[in-house]
């Protein structure tokens, strides 16, 4: 997707943004989809907004804020026609200090999808002509400033749940669910070593307490959700 979008921020204090984003397939934002594939089309255009409360005092910052989308998509293999209407709501939050030798930050978001699957539901591929899906995520991140460069990581939690649904959520080899449920969590522990500013060397480790509905079986074929537990490393370096 591409799209066109203003801000602005008032008194230190108020950050305003919106944005009207749509499928690189015709108009102005075509370049934009160069040499990429398109799975969802996007009716018209889907407006977007974000409005924050945000405040900084010496070495301490804050914000609290929500923003959301709205889109009207094309159910899979359509491009023209009836759509289904997806609304997306969001709260979030972030206290950090930033000090000579230590860097803190905690981090919360919370979204609501609500989903009208009324073309979805005539076509046999929803059960409900209306679902939802919620996503909750909670960060903390820590460094230490040391002579050798900083030194830190992170601990997250994250959780989606939402309304059963055996038509959308059907049994599947590794990604599927047995019992029509998206419901899935876990932790995210991650080791951070930044020697230099523009050089970062970081190992994480993600960890599924239940996947797709489940902690074990998921699927129907005898997987568990520890099996999705995985293992990153990554080298990161900013030209």
């Amino acid at each position: 997707m591409g799209g066109l979008g203003a801000y602005a921020y008032w008194n230190e204090l108020i950050y305003v943004e919106a944005a009207l984003y749509r499928t690189n397939r015709k108009g102005i934002t075509k370049p934009l989809g160069a040499g990429s594939e398109i799975d969802v089309v996007v009716d018209d255009a889907a407006p977007y907004w974000r409005l924050a409360l945000q405040h900084q005092w010496k070495d301490h910052s804050f914000s609290l804020g929500t923003y959301g989308l709205v889109s009207k998509i094309f159910p899979s293999g359509y491009t023209h026609g009836k759509t289904d209407r997806f609304t997306g709501i969001a709260l979030d939050g972030q206290y950090q200090y930033i000090g000579e030798k230590h860097l803190f930050s905690v981090e919360s978001s919370w979204i609501l999808e609500e989903q009208d699957r009324d073309v979805s539901f005539d076509l046999g591929t929803a059960a409900h002509h209306s679902d939802f899906l919620t996503t909750f995520r909670f960060n903390l991140n820590y460094y230490f400033k040391s002579r050798w460069g900083k030194v830190g990581g992170a601990l997250a939690y994250f959780s989606t749940t939402g309304r059963k649904d055996s038509l959308l959520y059907t049994p599947a080899r590794g990604i599927g669910s047995q019992n029509g449920k998206p419901d899935s969590d876990g932790f995210i522990m991650e080791a951070d070593y930044l020697p230099l500013e523009k050089v970062k060397v970081s190992l994480q480790y993600v960890i599924y307490d239940r996947f797709n509905g489940a902690h074990s079986n998921y699927a129907g074929f005898g997987r568990s959700a520890s099996d999705n537990n995985t293992l990153y490393s990554l080298v990161w370096f900013l030209l």
